[in-house]
């Protein structure tokens, strides 16, 4: 019995682990086509977020249940969301416009190192070496995998866009610490994503209102009207795996999924710009999820270490 729930509770945090992190790859690629064929950064990612949001609450209505509006609720929802939403997704909007994307996912497998190192100093103490151990790992095998998938260059791209690409793992750090230590007992994943995401719509709307783009999603009918679409759908479902992967590990755990972010893009690169994929990624992909294994505690005689 204890074994099987062993390999239950593997395979639903590695599988959780890996599907986040390739949804999370399609988002950014999808965020880039929305910004560079013509809407504006503020009203891509307001729409984005604010048809997430409906849909996740669409789907709680449908079930009929209520959002939790108790107050440790809403200042999770909106701390979260801030940290978590607004302020990397704004930053990676803004950075992608003048950086490849190869750069910037490469830039992202640096979260789960400041994970660790963040989560060690809120801890007052060094997580387990083995962690760490796990993380080295698997920002190897991620490592080859980008070297060997794109062609990494910073296409001349100003200081300023680097150091504000690089910021953004650092920001998903202190998300990840964050959401793993203040994390409601008490609220499901549906409820917790529907508010983090429409706590950001709600403090947006007045941005866009007063800035007055002159965007209005869905009235010419554009091809990128439906991406954004799809933007939204693929950002209600990213949260929803959000919250449920953030009952099954903590902060450090969590950040793996930036590995498979990266992978994501050398795959999309590889279906949609021609970019090629050698035998490399292969083994990149056996010393990731050995990484992720030995991090989450996996060959530590079955046991996972308690959050």
């Amino acid at each position: 019995m204890a074994a099987r729930n062993f390999v239950n509770h593997l395979a639903g945090l590695t599988g959780l682990t890996v599907s986040l992190g390739l949804l999370i790859a399609v988002i950014f690629a999808l965020a880039k086509y929305t910004v560079i064929n013509g809407i504006p950064v503020f009203a891509a990612f307001y729409w984005q977020v604010l048809g997430a949001s409906l849909i996740l609450m669409t789907i709680i209505t449908w079930q009929g249940q209520r959002l939790s509006m108790h107050r440790h609720h809403l200042r999770y929802y909106m701390i979260g969301g801030l940290l978590g939403v607004s302020a990397p997704q704004l930053m990676a909007y803004a950075a992608l416009q003048h950086i490849p994307s190869g750069l910037f996912a490469v830039l992202l497998t640096l979260s789960p190192i400041a994970t660790f190192l963040l989560a060690s100093i809120y801890e007052r103490a060094l997580l387990p070496f083995y962690r760490l151990v796990g993380i080295v790992i698997g920002l190897t095998g991620v490592s080859i995998a980008t070297f060997s998938g794109f062609n990494i260059n910073t296409n001349g791209a100003a200081f300023h866009w680097l150091l504000l690409a690089f910021t953004v793992p650092l920001v998903l750090g202190v998300t990840n610490v964050y959401r793993s230590k203040a994390l409601p007992t008490d609220a499901e994943p549906l409820s917790l994503a529907a508010g983090t995401l429409l706590s950001q719509a709600f403090i947006m709307t007045p941005i866009i209102y007063f800035n007055n783009d002159g965007y209005q999603p869905l009235v010419a009918l554009n091809p990128v009207d439906f991406v954004l679409l799809a933007l939204a759908a693929a950002t209600a479902l990213s949260y929803l795996l959000t919250f449920a992967m953030q009952r099954l590990t903590d902060g450090v755990g969590f950040s793996q999924i930036g590995y498979f972010v990266t992978l994501g893009g050398v795959i999309i690169g590889a279906l949609f710009f021609d970019e090629t994929i050698g035998l490399s990624l292969l083994l990149s992909i056996a010393l990731i999820f050995t990484g992720l294994a030995i991090s989450n505690g996996h060959f530590r005689a079955g046991q996972k270490e308690t959050p």
